[in-house]
């Protein structure tokens, strides 16, 4: 194994009645679990976001709750991709960001999804990118084939943002992309054993990158937390 690779580590959303008592204590009171939590992992993908613009106070709350060293992943609202599909986006991106000022050095990332519906358009692209902050990492995660093009790559790599590597159940392991300034991996299967979480580790650690952010998906069975605790323990 090469480099040295700074990963966080953490699952899709936290507030989850459902992981009670797996993982949060069973008496543990919801305002509770954002402090219990990022003492147990170090990073997590917040999801409430993509159907609701976060209030600056309630970014506050969410920075007061976590150390210094744990770092949050907005998933950012739906209105921008699936409604605007990346168009017209700059009131909102501004706003957004202004909401997330609070957080300061714990945002780690702001994660678009883009659906299936919106096809590959480089210059809609290059706008929007164009409108992000230099200081914030910023990932996209793609569901059309047509934005496999190696344009798609080069032009977000040469921006310091990065493409989604998305693992799910019958579907083939995504590539960790070559030359991507950071690796953003989301672990969507419903189970992974010791081995292939180490093959995970192997690889984002031999990519050369110096950061990496690694989500485990939300289930009822609390396998999410266990899992990302796991690799943690790897």
């Amino acid at each position: 194994m090469a480099g040295d690779t700074q990963i966080h580590v953490g699952t899709s959303g936290f507030s989850y009645a459902e992981w009670q008592p797996a993982f949060y204590p069973e008496d543990l009171k919801k305002a509770a679990m954002l402090s219990f939590y990022a003492r147990q992992l170090s990073s997590v993908e917040l999801n409430n976001t993509f159907y609701r613009m976060p209030s600056e106070k309630n970014v506050q709350v969410w920075s007061d709750q976590v150390p210094d060293t744990f770092r949050f992943s907005i998933k950012a609202t739906k209105r921008m991709t699936w409604s605007q599909k990346l168009v017209d986006c700059e009131d909102l991106l501004e706003d957004l960001f202004k909401q997330l000022q609070p957080l300061g050095d714990k945002l780690g990332c702001v994660f678009y999804q883009v659906p299936k519906h919106v096809r590959c358009d480089i210059d809609v692209l290059r706008t929007f990118v164009d409108q992000q902050p230099e200081d914030v990492k910023t990932a996209f995660e793609f569901m059309h084939e047509s934005w496999q093009d190696p344009a798609v790559a080069e032009l977000l790599h040469a921006h310091g943002a990065t493409i989604v590597g998305s693992d799910k159940d019958d579907a083939p392991a995504p590539e960790l992309a070559a030359g991507a300034p950071w690796i953003y991996l989301r672990l969507r299967r419903s189970a992974y054993d010791d081995n292939e979480l180490r093959g995970w580790r192997d690889r984002i650690h031999s990519s050369g990158v110096s950061e990496a952010f690694v989500f485990y998906k939300h289930e009822d069975s609390c396998a999410g937390p266990a899992l990302a605790r796991r690799f943690l323990a790897l």
